[in-house]
């Protein structure tokens, strides 16, 4: 339970940081692209978490 609530911090974080960055430029507001953009970021964290993890745990 506790790494899904931290996936969905992660997400909902990087989407309000890339709709400020939208304000802040001065750009229209992608909603469904800052969606996108927080799901694949996270599924990549996942990944190379995973990768790593399982990197350094083999002897």
């Amino acid at each position: 339970m506790k790494n899904i609530l931290k996936g969905i911090a992660y997400v909902a974080l990087m989407f309000l940081l890339l709709t400020l960055l939208n304000i802040i430029v001065g750009d229209e507001i992608g909603w469904s692209k800052n969606i996108i953009i927080s799901v694949f970021s996270y599924l990549a964290y996942l990944f190379f978490e995973w990768a790593f993890d399982s990197n350094s745990t083999k002897k």
